[in-house]
């Protein structure tokens, strides 16, 4: 027997022990002394254990009796089972209308989900379908869209209670261009904090199937303006070349350029490959892009390719392979603004499918040729037309840009070379110079361009103006466009602006040799 001075009570946690140490009356042999504790449990989840060590201030033959131990299971953490998470999809009753896609999860666990690191909510949706942009909202918490043909996915990031239902909204669009039947499947998965210890360690995955019949049989096949029709920046097209882009690293709100394009019908969802040339380099750098039906995106030069001055060209490709297909609904224009104060909206230079497919293209191909010949494509410009060129001496200032059209988009586009032109004035003189240029020319009119005799300040004097004709080598395309300014804002005769240039003749040898892959890395 022994006589007990001092009893230590220590509990052993997951991250935390703790002690308690209680000094006894003598306890006489026989006699039972019982106390209580009363402990808060923590609030990771885990298996802990109490332990009660008894010592005595007497000699103690035995003391293999003098521990006792008591094991607790603590439970705390969010749960979400499949059942948890509800996914509801409201039928569009039309083509070219959009889903609306519910889902509801509900915290069933016995502690608050927290905002942790990631994303609580996933919802990736099959290739069949397309996010609609900026289209997400929730009843609490973030939620955004990422959005490419074949990849699109929905992301909320918040806190949910306990019993909690947070119900998540968002809208889709099925990738069909004419009548057909899709099933297509969501894949929601909530990510979840499983002992509440501050990281999202469990996963619960619920999918749900529907499907879509297309009742549009009035899909416009050919657009408005024949696909014959030569290149312009006031048709749509399957092609487009905005003819200047360009942002300024150090201060892109005195210098950058909005893009813009849309796809401008009813006709499905559409995937642009773009591919963006730097003008001094010639070097390629290319992304994609996905539209639905009738949606129109912006972005800045500043955002997707700063501190580069060139021009872009965009392709519309299937969402599988990459392959150019026959999309004639493509529209789009650019605001350029450069830190020289020259300004103006520019219309994107249209070409259109004329043979459908357009090009030899398949899942087997790394290339594929876009031929500017008047059969596959549009024929390019081969010469341009400059007019109504102000006069120097009235404080006007005009920038030319010319575009080589043709070469290599898997690496660098073709250089102009060497061009002629006639200036004229408005007495119908007419002096003729010559030129030489990269991928992009970019000069401004001046004492020294157009090199001809007399210069340009004394061929077109004050208060008239004069126009330009221009041509490459045999076999070149160009486009091309003017920007001027004039710094006497309060003049009556001060105009500024933008436009691009006039086609005086075409011509049918030029071709674009573009990458093949998948859009969404396939």
């Amino acid at each position: 027997s022994s006589l007990p001075s001092a009893l230590v009570i220590r509990i052993d946690a997951v991250r935390t022990t703790c002690s308690l140490i209680l000094t006894l009356a003598p306890c006489m042999p026989g006699q039972i002394v019982t106390f209580t504790i009363t402990a808060r449990a923590p609030n990771v989840a885990g298996r802990y254990t109490n332990r009660a060590v008894a010592n005595a201030d007497t000699f103690d033959p035995q003391t293999s009796d003098n521990t006792s131990l008591a094991e607790v299971a603590v439970f705390a953490g969010a749960r979400f089972e499949t059942q948890d998470v509800v996914t509801i999809i409201e039928s569009a009753g039309m083509c070219s209308t959009s889903y609306t896609v519910e889902t509801r999860i509900t915290n069933t666990g016995t502690t608050t989900q927290q905002n942790n690191t990631g994303a609580e909510f996933l919802a990736n949706l099959s290739k069949d379908i397309f996010v609609t942009q900026g289209s997400c909202y929730a009843t609490k918490g973030t939620c955004r869209t990422d959005s490419l043909a074949g990849s699109s996915s929905v992301q909320w990031d918040g806190d949910i209670e306990v019993g909690e239902t947070v119900s998540i909204f968002y809208s889709m669009e099925v990738v069909a261009t004419k009548k057909v039947e899709v099933k297509f499947c969501i894949e929601a998965n909530v990510y979840f904090d499983s002992n509440n210890d501050g990281e999202n360690d469990g996963i619960a995955t619920a999918s749900e199937c529907a499907g879509y019949i297309s009742i549009c049989d009035d899909l416009p096949t050919e657009p408005v303006v024949p696909a014959t029709s030569p290149v312009t920046d006031q048709k749509a097209g399957s092609i487009l070349i905005f003819n200047l882009y360009t942002s300024s690293p150090v201060d892109p709100t005195g210098e950058n350029t909005r893009i813009s394009i849309t796809n401008s019908s009813n006709a499905g969802t559409v995937t642009l490959h773009l591919f963006f040339v730097s003008g001094d380099t010639c070097e390629i750098s290319d992304s994609f892009l996905g539209l639905t039906s009738g949606q129109t995106t912006s972005f800045l030069a500043s955002d997707i390719d700063p501190g580069v001055t060139g021009f872009l060209i965009v392709v519309a490709v299937d969402e599988k392979v990459g392959c150019p297909i026959k999309f004639n609904v493509l529209i789009g224009d650019e605001y350029v603004r450069l830190d020289s104060g020259h300004a103006g909206n520019l219309g994107a230079e249209s070409f259109t499918a004329i043979a459908d497919p357009p090009t030899d293209c398949d899942d087997l191909h790394v290339t594929a040729t876009l031929a500017l010949d008047g059969q596959h494509y549009n024929q390019a410009p081969h010469t341009l037309i400059a007019d109504s060129l102000p006069s120097l001496p009235d404080n006007n200032s005009t920038l030319l840009i010319l575009n080589r059209v043709g070469g290599d988009l898997t690496s660098h586009v073709k250089a102009i070379g060497d061009f002629s032109g006639l200036l004229f004035d408005d007495l119908e003189r007419a002096l003729s110079f010559v030129g030489n240029g990269g991928c992009q020319f970019r000069q401004f009119i001046s004492n020294t361009f157009p090199r001809a005799t007399p210069r340009f300040p004394q061929f077109v004097p004050s208060g008239h103006t004069g126009w330009m004709k221009i041509s490459p080598g045999e076999g070149v395309g160009i486009l091309g466009a003017i920007l001027t300014l004039n710094s006497q804002k309060d003049a009556p005769n001060a105009f500024s602006g933008a436009r691009n240039l006039h086609k005086a003749s075409f011509t049918s040898g030029v071709t674009f040799n573009m990458p093949v892959f998948p859009p969404h890395g396939q």
